[in-house]
C-alpha cells in the first residue's frame, strides 16, 4: 500500500515539475501591438517587446520589388547586402530606393526602433517583419502613409544640347467621287487631327509631385536660330503623351478631281522629333527636402511648311 501511494506521489511531482519547466524556459516576448501606422513625411516608434529572446528574422514590404537592405552591426558598419532585414542579436538595416527609405535598430535586445525616413511614393506601403526564437514566430506590421506631395521649384532645360530627327509620315485624308462632266474642287485642311505630342521620360515617377503640376515646355523653330528656345506655353509635366494644338491647324490647300474620277488623298507631313535633357527641382512643402529629378523632354511636331498631298486615282 506504501509503495503505491509513493509511486503516485512521484507521478504528481514529475508532471507538476514539467508544467514548472515550460513556463520558465518558453518566455513569451511578443510586444503589446503588433500593428502601427507611420508617416510617410519621416516618423519613428520603439517597439517594447516582453522579453529579449528573439532575432529579427525575416521582412518584407507590400509591394515595390525589388529589395535590397544594408544589414548593419549595432555601431552602423555594413556587414552584407541582402534581400530581407535579418540578423542575430543587436544591429541594424536599412533601406532606400530613393523614393522610399526605412531604418530598423535594435541596440537593446528588447527594444526595436523603426525609422521612416521618406515615402515618397504615392501609396501607402506596408512592412511586414518576422521576429522569431526556437519557439516562437511573430509578425510585426509597419504601414507607411504617403509622404506630402513634392512642389515645383523650379526646372531646367539645356537647350544648347538637343537631338533632332526628322521624320516623315503619310496620313489616309479620304476618298473623294466625281461623277460630273467637268473637274471638281475640294478643300483639304492639312493638319487636320495634327498635333505638336509631347512627353517627359525619367526613371522617377511623375507622381511624386503635386497633380496636374504645370511647367514651361521648350518650342523647336529649325529655320531660326537658335532653333530650340524656351516658350511660354506650360503643360502637365506627366510620362503620358499630350496633344498640343498647333497654331496652323486651319491651313488648307485646295485639291482638283478629274471628272468620272474616285481619288484616295493622302497627306504626307514632315515631323521634328527633339529631346532635350532637363533637370527639375522639387521640394516637400511639410518637411522642406529638396529633390532633383532628371530626364528627357520630347516634343514631335509637324513642319508647317514641309508637306504635300498625294493623290491617287482608285477609279476612273
Amino acid at each position: 500500500m506504501r509503495l503505491s501511494i509513493f509511486i503516485t506521489l512521484s507521478f504528481l511531482l514529475c508532471t507538476l515539475f514539467c508544467q514548472c519547466n515550460g513556463d520558465i524556459f518558453v518566455e513569451e516576448f511578443a510586444p503589446a501591438a503588433t500593428e502601427y501606422t507611420l508617416n510617410g513625411d519621416g516618423d519613428s516608434i520603439t517597439i517594447q517587446f516582453a522579453s529579449g529572446d528573439w532575432d529579427v528574422s525575416g521582412g518584407y514590404f507590400s509591394s515595390y520589388q525589388p529589395y535590397t537592405w544594408t544589414i548593419c552591426d549595432v555601431i552602423g558598419h555594413p556587414v552584407k547586402v541582402d534581400e530581407q532585414p535579418h540578423w542575430e542579436g543587436l544591429g541594424k538595416c536599412l533601406y532606400d530606393d530613393f523614393l522610399l527609405s526605412v531604418e530598423i535598430t535594435r541596440d537593446q535586445y528588447n527594444k526595436l526602433y523603426i525609422k521612416t525616413h521618406e515615402n515618397a511614393y504615392k501609396d501607402s506601403i506596408s512592412l511586414t517583419l518576422t521576429i522569431s526564437n526556437s519557439f516562437a514566430t511573430q509578425l510585426i506590421k509597419i504601414h507607411i502613409t504617403p509622404a506630402t506631395r513634392y512642389q515645383l521649384s523650379r526646372i531646367e532645360y539645356q537647350l544648347s544640347d538637343f537631338s533632332h530627327e526628322t521624320i516623315e509620315k503619310k496620313h489616309g485624308y479620304g476618298s473623294f467621287y466625281n461623277v460630273s462632266n467637268v473637274p471638281t474642287r475640294w478643300g483639304i485642311h492639312v493638319f487636320q487631327n495634327r498635333y505638336n505630342q509631347v512627353w517627359f521620360e525619367s526613371l522617377w515617377p511623375a507622381q511624386i509631385l503635386a497633380p496636374d503640376t504645370q511647367v514651361e515646355i521648350p518650342c523647336y523653330h529649325p529655320n531660326e536660330v537658335p532653333p530650340l528656345t524656351l516658350s511660354q506655353q506650360k503643360v502637365t509635366y506627366s510620362e503620358e503623351y499630350q496633344n498640343l494644338p498647333l497654331s496652323y491647324s486651319n491651313l488648307m490647300e485646295w485639291i482638283e478631281i478629274p471628272p468620272h474620277c474616285t481619288q484616295d488623298v493622302y497627306t504626307q507631313i514632315t515631323y521634328d522629333k527633339v529631346g532635350v535633357f532637363y533637370n527639375l527641382y522639387a521640394i516637400n512643402p511639410k518637411t522642406g527636402k529638396e529633390r532633383l529629378f532628371s530626364g528627357t523632354f520630347y516634343s514631335r511636331a509637324p513642319r508647317q511648311t514641309d508637306y504635300k498631298i498625294i493623290q491617287e486615282t482608285i477609279k476612273k
